[in-house]
């Protein structure tokens, strides 16, 4: 997949509700620019106009607007692939997480005895 995302620049997701989505963290770890939806999982990772865009979830306005903007700003998505890899190898890391989400319940069972 990593090959097949660094043929694009930009990645797209309209999804109205999601969790943190396994294909927008190949996308950042890739290089690919997000224009993702407006969503509580997708504000965890994207700082609008820093780390890709945010569009408000079915505005079709506001995405072509952002899709017109990731186009255009050749500069915005050469800083965010940058900062994308550097936060996705720090924060979305699946055996790191998985060890410290292990960590976290295993102190919730030994707090609830």
């Amino acid at each position: 997949m990593p090959d097949l995302l660094k043929t694009a620049d930009v990645y797209v997701s309209a999804a109205a509700s999601d969790g943190t989505s396994a294909s927008l963290l190949e996308a950042m770890a890739s290089g690919v620019f997000p224009v993702v939806a407006r969503i509580p999982a997708n504000v965890a990772w994207i700082e609008h106009g820093v780390s890709g865009l945010l569009f408000t979830p079915h505005d079709a306005t506001d995405l072509a607007d952002c899709l017109g903007r990731a186009a255009a700003d050749t500069g915005l998505r050469r800083q965010a692939a940058e900062l994308n890899r550097a936060r996705v190898l720090r924060d979305g890391d699946l055996d790191v997480n998985t060890r410290r989400l292990e960590r976290l319940l295993a102190a919730c069972v030994e707090d609830a005895d």
